[in-house]
């Protein structure tokens, strides 16, 4: 059995006063924000035309697994770790952790389906697609 594979992207993201709540960090809902930017910019750098092309168009989170380890705070210049997984079995994985200062301040995991956005079904990931996603 082969084991899973794994692509790992990394985002920057730097925190404005509008991350901001009244106890001066970020605010939980917010981390979900970046989370999401960090996913997209993976899709992004895959070419979401040729996606889009293919009427494959979006994922849906279909379980995600939070952890809140230290708080973020105004100016911070954060680094989004993805590590995605399995993408051969039409879901993936993604490993996500957002990092303050080099240390772990969020963890997440994550497991999204993509969808064809045509019949609204789960879109196989094999063939040309799979590859495309492996980059």
């Amino acid at each position: 059995m082969r084991p899973p594979v794994m692509i790992t992207t990394t985002t920057k993201i730097r925190v404005f006063d509008c991350h901001i709540d009244g106890n001066q960090h970020v605010n939980q809902a917010r981390y979900f924000e970046f989370l999401q930017s960090a996913r997209l910019d993976f899709w992004l750098a895959h070419g979401k035309e040729w996606f889009d092309e293919r009427k494959i168009g979006c994922w849906v989170a279909e379980y995600a697994e939070v952890k809140f380890k230290r708080q973020c705070v105004l100016g911070d210049e954060l680094d989004i770790e993805c590590s995605w997984h399995n993408l051969d079995n039409g879901e993936a994985w993604v490993a996500q952790t957002i990092k303050r200062a080099g240390k772990p301040a969020v963890t997440a995991l994550c497991k999204l389906v993509f969808v064809n956005t045509e019949t609204g079904r789960p879109a196989k990931l094999e063939g040309e697609l799979l590859e495309k996603l492996r980059g």
